[in-house]
Parts: C-alpha cells; structure tokens; sequence
C-alpha cells in the first residue's frame, strides 16, 4: 500500500506580508524551479519567489494593466525564461519570466482564453470559441501579432490544452467531452480519442508523453493511452463536484502520481498501485487553510516534490510531499 508524508502547509504570500496577496479568486497557477506566477480575478499577475528562505514574497510589482479583466490561465517555459498569461476578453501576452518584461500582447481570440501552453517555439492557446491555434512566438515582437496556424474547432469552449516537451504533439479538451490530438510535423487532422465522457476540464501530460490525464465536469479523473487514443481508466475522484484542475508527476523517483483539485474544495493525491488501480492517499482542504474563503480549488501545480493549490482566496498554498520507504 502506498504511503506519503505530508508537510506542513504554506501560503504566498506568507501572512506577514499579507499586502502582496491578490484581492480576488486566483485562476490559474504555474511553477517553475525558482518561481510561483499567480493570475486573478483582481486582473492582476503575479511572480513568487521560491528561493526566499521562508519568505513566500513577491519577487516583482504586481503585473498591472495589460489585462482589462479577469486573468484565466498562466503557462511557464522556463528554459526560454518567458510566461504566457490570457484573460477574458480574448488576450494572450507573453513576457519575460526573470524580469517581468512584457514580451508581446495580442488579441488571439474573439473570447475568452480558457487554455494556455507554451513551449521555447510556439505557444497554444484554446478559446471559448471552440477554436484550438498554434502561435509562432519564438521571435515574439512587441506590438505585433504572431503568426499562428488554426488546429481546429473542438464544437464547444476548449477548456485545456496541453503541448508535449518536444513541441511536437498537442492535445485539447472540450467541455462536451472532446479530447483530440495533433502531430505538428505536417499533420493538419487532428485524432480524436475514443469513448464518449463528461466534459474536460483540465489536461495533464506523463513527462515520458504516453499518457494524458484529465478531470471532467462530472468529478472523475481519466487516463489515457496517447499512441492508441484509448481511455486506460477512469476513477471517481470528487463524486459529483468537478475535477477543476488535474496534474501528473513523480515522487520516489516513479511517475505514478495525480494530484487533482476541484469545486467541493479539496486537493486529493492519488497514486498508482502495481494492479493498475489509483489508491487515494491524502486529501487536503482549501477551508483548512489560512484566509482561504470559499471551497472552489481552481488550480493546481505539482514541482520538486511541492504540490501548489488555489481557488476561491488570495493566496495560493503549498505542502511539501514525502515518499515513505517503500516506495523509493
């Protein structure tokens, strides 16, 4: 039976410096080695440091001003040192992750970007107007819209895109349920996996690119097998409240963990056995921590052995996770 040890919780910002917390709900987060980027309600962004001894502090001014509403989605490649954010009305920019620099902001849709991923080359984005496009933003310049390619319309708003190491390969999911993949590298079709299911709203892929993860409206967690475009399993993970937020990764040097987060105001774990059947092995509630406000859990991040949730406050919190013995 599986086992984890799990540390004592931390916020960002941490309570003494509680003026550099956003002012509304947090949407979306994403991690990098030495960072933590936060996007709101309050149309604000922000950039963490995780290297300040205990701190939990801004590591910049709060990002202002280039986002009119709220901030839906932040992405992070940290080898090109930039992260993407987008908003309500349709906007993506991009800036530069060690300086707070705005890169690039442009209009790539005609609503809301629901879906953000981005690579050193290109940056995917997935639209409340059902379309999935591919952006060109390895040269981005300021003031000028980059050339993108249109993958496809998915019939409904595309909750989540996810795009793999190697820029090669993309896949999105739909609120009815659609999870379609492309091959970059000449392929305009884009392969629908099998089954009909709730509807997507969250992807995650295994780092070695054989598996997606999703969590769907109806409160289950799916995997499935991408060379065969197959669902491998599903599980009941938050009964009937939504899977909001999924994230795959690896503790005790194995890829067999699933952190998910969802509307009934928990973040589970979840970890694979040898029979193929993903155990629960701990549970952490957004009402448990410091300010947390409301139940929803919006968004999760899983890093260096550090699981990073928010929601429905403005903080964003963090517990340290420990493999025990017999997993290692």
């Amino acid at each position: 039976m599986s086992a984890i040890t799990l540390h004592h919780g931390i916020s960002f910002p941490h309570p003494s410096h509680a003026s550099e917390a956003h002012t509304a709900d947090i949407y979306s987060i994403a991690v990098s080695s030495r960072h933590l980027i936060s996007c709101s309600r309050d149309r604000s962004i922000r950039i963490w440091n995780l290297d300040g001894d205990g701190q939990q502090r801004l590591a910049h001014p709060a990002l202002r001003g280039e986002h009119a509403s709220s901030v839906l989605c932040c992405s992070v490649h940290e080898e090109s040192d930039r992260f993407a954010s987008s908003d309500v009305d349709g906007i993506v920019a991009v800036w530069r992750l060690s300086t707070a620099e705005l890169v690039g902001r442009w209009k790539a849709h005609a609503d809301s970007v629901l879906g953000l991923a981005l690579g050193a080359k290109v940056l995917v984005t997935g639209g409340k107007d059902g379309a999935v496009k591919v952006w060109n933003v390895e040269r981005t310049v300021a003031g000028e819209e980059p050339p993108f390619g249109l993958l496809g319309s998915m019939g409904a708003a595309v909750n989540a895109v996810v795009l793999s190491k190697d820029e090669s390969d993309v896949f999105a999911g739909a609120g009815n349920g659609a999870l379609r993949h492309w091959h970059l590298a000449g392929e305009t079709k884009g392969r629908d996996f099998d089954g009909r299911r709730r509807g997507i709203c969250s992807l995650s892929l295994a780092r070695d690119g054989k598996r997606v993860f999703s969590g769907h409206s109806g409160g289950r967690v799916g995997i499935f097998d991408v060379e065969r475009a197959t669902e491998l399993v599903s599980f009941d993970a938050h009964a009937t409240s939504m899977a909001r937020s999924v994230q795959a990764g690896a503790v005790g040097g194995r890829e067999d963990l699933v952190v998910s987060g969802s509307y009934d105001g928990t973040v589970k774990i979840w970890m694979e056995q040898a029979s193929g059947r993903w155990e629960l092995v701990s549970v952490m509630s957004l009402q448990q921590e410091f300010d947390a406000g409301d139940n929803r859990v919006l968004s999760v991040a899983f890093n260096q052995n550090v699981v990073f949730y928010c929601g429905q406050s403005p903080y964003v919190f963090a517990r340290r996770i420990e493999a025990s013995e017999g997993m290692r």
